[in-house]
């Protein structure tokens, strides 16, 4: 028979979760048995596609997992973080295998709930964490393990994607901390920039399949926009092993910069680019590595192929979900910090003067690395 999957939600982001869920479907012998879709006029293509193919719509998630308890091989859950907890522990009481939107869960409990009830069901719960499904991640790890740039002594990431106001108002939960009385903890660390604080985390870790605990955070969480959590960040982790990684990132500057993660190693440099590339140069600049990073989509589908070819048992999740508790530890911790206001931070030149709650700072970004550069040579830890 036909491996049955099913798929909760379809708008926003799961938009894009499903068109290439879609693709994937096409020629992997899986069959989209169910989709919950509480807006089937907003989403009348994706209602289509779902009934073209044999597929049943439903209104809510859990009726759905009624009609299929025990049927389904698999359940896709890209929805909003307070909803990944829930949804997560109802489908796997309904007997399926979970692929959960990133992060997994708002709070290190829920998360462990999530690893703890897979384990007693005997499923697998897969974390879209897409960037650990592209075989370039892992190469690149196994470089770093060579050692042949040496021990790694820093990890640097700098990114600036700007938001609206439409940003956080799209939804109930975007910029806070609780909804409907769970845990969301939004935030650039925990949303748009997961990806890429779990990535360091992986690239950090002295294991193959390890990803790095972080033993402290120091820096700065800066609040620009009227909203609950944070939009900026200039946080410095230090891992268990002392590995020092620094977060450099913000919603609030005009200008879009890619996330960039820059590792530092005894005897050169690794640098990385989302969706471009990324690059291995010893310390006298000749290069000894390089790879070239799939896009986005390219990345989404392999992930997607990879989870779909687990059904059955014979393969795991490359990023399961017990991997992906070091992520919400890390947030947690970063948690801990207080939240500043963001035009107090800095110097007269950024006086905000009659600007509107939603205005951008330009500038700010450039600021917090130059600023992060001129600390770390005074403390001497570069």
């Amino acid at each position: 028979m036909k491996p049955t999957i099913a798929i909760i939600g379809v708008s926003g982001y799961a938009r894009l979760v499903f068109r290439s869920l879609c693709q994937v479907l096409e020629n992997s012998g899986a069959h989209l048995a169910a989709a919950t879709v509480i807006n089937p006029r907003d989403e009348a293509e994706a209602c289509e596609r779902v009934t073209a193919g044999g597929g049943v719509l439903f209104s809510d998630y859990r009726q759905m997992l009624e009609a299929f308890a025990g049927r389904l091989d698999l359940c896709l859950i890209p929805t909003s973080i307070h909803w990944h907890t829930p949804m997560a522990l109802d489908a796997l009481r309904a007997g399926a295998n979970l692929l959960v939107e990133k992060p997994l869960a708002g709070s290190l409990a829920e998360g462990q709930s999530i690893v703890d009830a897979a384990a007693a069901a005997g499923k697998f719960v897969a974390v879209a964490f897409q960037d650990m499904y592209a075989p370039q991640t892992w190469d690149i790890k196994r470089f770093l393990l060579s050692g042949e740039l040496g021990a790694i002594q820093s990890i640097q990431v700098t990114a600036s994607w700007p938001r609206t106001d439409k940003y956080y108002t799209r939804n109930r939960w975007a910029g806070k901390t609780h909804c409907d009385g769970r845990p969301v903890f939004d935030s650039p660390l925990n949303n748009a920039f997961a990806h890429f604080v779990n990535l360091a985390l992986f690239f950090a870790a002295p294991g193959l399949e390890e990803v790095a605990h972080v033993a402290r955070a120091e820096g700065s969480l800066l609040r620009f926009f009227p909203i609950e959590t944070y939009d900026t960040a200039a946080v410095r982790l230090t891992t268990r092993e002392g590995i020092p990684i620094e977060h450099i990132v913000t919603h609030v500057d005009p200008v879009r910069e890619e996330p960039r993660m820059t590792l530092r190693m005894e005897r050169g440099t690794l640098t990385w680019t989302l969706d471009k590339e990324a690059v291995a140069v010893q310390t006298d600049g000749r290069q000894v590595k390089r790879w070239d990073l799939d896009p986005s989509e390219t990345k989404r589908q392999a992930m997607l192929r990879q989870v779909v070819d687990c059904i059955g048992g014979q393969r795991q999740p490359l990023f399961p979900a017990a991997s992906a508790l070091s992520q919400i530890e890390t947030i947690g911790t970063v948690n801990t910090l207080p939240i500043g206001g963001g035009f107090e931070a800095l110097p007269p030149a950024f006086a905000r003067g009659g600007r509107s709650a939603w205005d951008y700072v330009e500038g700010l970004q450039a600021f917090l690395v130059k600023e992060s550069a001129a600390l770390c040579r005074a403390s001497r830890r570069c």
